[in-house]
């Protein structure tokens, strides 16, 4: 995650909220039937309909899972890095499947899939192998949802969703405990009952990487002088850690402020329109009073110029 970023847990509460202070309330429970899949609305996908969709069509369908909803933000919230969702929960089958989502609520009411993850309950350790599920025994599952940086805009809602199939994007659990499920017939297919713990002991939450509200200052771009290059004494635009590179190593003296060319002499043809530029003769190219131009245009300016002038002196060294 990039500088600032440090990680925020939002807990599931018992009611159905969704709360950085809450760790409490009731277990929930709902019903999952292989037959009857939720279907997939949106998210990383490449052969079926991708992107941010609209999750109330597979919401209203019933037993779609479980909601978990926060308040509407104060303020703008951005999330940069990994996203995990850690749930402690129980399963009347073997092994089962479980869904996390993560969704912003509009003040329309619109439920947008941001992510979305799966983990399988019989293989929640990776390293310890195949563990089937016990009836009344309380597992802890890790799902990671993946990379994401994005901004909560106020006013909006952060959503959970626990479901337990996203099909087609994923194969379904058939809920049989079998390690291999393509090889299930309709004989072995069970339907599930499947509940989240919310007590202190058994939290459910979601970690975001929360990225802090300082901007990272940029460092100006700068104009580099070299009289001893083979560009005859021209001005390069770049950054300072790419000073060195562009002019060969040659020393060179540094201007404190952002300039712009505006004009050449007849000798030389602007870097910008694309032209091959010409070794000045003499004098190096006259300009007229540097102005300071905008931190968009100078980059573009400084990624041409250097190119060019990198490219034209690899050139003139070789003749």
């Amino acid at each position: 995650p990039p500088p600032g970023t440090s990680p925020q847990r939002f807990y599931l509460c018992g009611d159905g909220s969704l709360s950085v202070d809450c760790r409490g309330g009731a277990a929930r429970t709902y019903r999952y039937d292989p037959r009857h899949p939720i279907p997939s609305f949106g998210g990383r996908n490449m052969l079926i309909d991708a992107g941010p969709r609209d999750q109330r069509p597979a919401q209203s369908l019933p037993d779609y899972g479980l909601i978990y909803r926060g308040e509407p933000l104060d303020a703008d919230l951005t999330i940069a890095g990994a996203v995990r969702v850690t749930l402690h929960v129980e399963s009347d089958c073997p092994d089962t499947d479980f869904v996390a989502k993560l969704i912003e609520v509009t003040p329309e009411g619109r439920a947008m899939l941001l992510m979305d993850g799966l983990t399988r309950a019989m293989y929640r350790d990776p390293s310890a192998g195949p563990q089937p599920m016990a009836l009344g025994q309380v597992c802890r599952v890790t799902i990671a949802l993946g990379d994401i940086h994005h901004t909560f805009r106020a006013g909006n809602r952060i959503e959970i969703d626990v479901t337990s199939s996203n099909f087609p994007r994923r194969a379904r659990n058939t809920n049989s405990g079998h390690p291999v499920l393509a090889r299930d017939r309709e004989a072995d297919i069970r339907v599930a009952t499947n509940t989240v713990q919310h007590a202190p002991t058994t939290p459910s939450f979601v970690e975001l990487p929360v990225l802090g509200r300082q901007k990272q200052a940029r460092q100006p771009l700068r104009t580099f002088t070299d009289e001893s290059s083979s560009l005859g004494g021209g001005s390069v635009f770049m950054s300072p850690d790419r000073a060195h590179e562009a002019v060969g190593g040659a020393r060179g003296t540094e201007s404190l402020q952002t300039h712009s060319w505006r004009e050449m002499d007849s000798n030389s043809r602007s870097p910008i329109s694309g032209d091959t530029p010409q070794r000045p003769r003499g004098e190096a190219a006259s300009r007229r009073e540097p102005v300071a131009t905008s931190p968009e245009r100078s980059s573009l300016r400084a990624t041409l110029m250097m190119a060019l002038s990198v490219s034209f002196s690899r050139n003139w060294r070789e003749r």
